[in-house]
């Protein structure tokens, strides 16, 4: 199977690597989809944005010594699952909205299931 040639991009390893905006297999259409950057050393800091069909998808993340600080855009009537690499990660949700509790995955990331609005992550690394 040849890939389609639009995946084989500079651009898209840009938002789907470093950004870590994929979508889910499980729900087509960008209803949900996941954010799980890659966080590489060389880099203090990545801004990826991806034009859904459902609306703009933002990831971006950069360290500040050894904390990780995300900050995602969800589109309205759709869910992302948001892997947060490091220890401790904690979520601050928008202004009336309860928090959400992440779960821990084997990968040592923690997991936030979100709907849409904007978001801030915070972890050690």
């Amino acid at each position: 199977m040849i890939p389609h040639p639009g995946l084989s991009t500079v651009g898209f390893w840009f938002y789907q690597g470093l950004g870590g905006i994929c979508p889910d297999p499980e729900q087509p259409g960008f209803r949900r989809f996941i954010i799980r950057p890659r966080v590489d050393p060389a880099l203090t800091w990545v801004e990826a944005e991806y034009r859904s069909v459902r609306g703009p998808i933002v990831s971006r993340w950069k360290r500040e010594g050894n904390r990780l600080i995300m900050d995602v855009t969800v589109p309205a009537n759709t869910q992302a699952l948001v892997h947060v690499p490091g220890e401790n990660a904690q979520m601050r949700p928008p202004a009336g909205t309860a928090p959400i509790q992440g779960v821990r995955t084997a990968a040592g990331d923690t997991l936030f299931a979100v709907p849409g609005g904007k978001y801030r992550f915070e972890s050690q690394l």
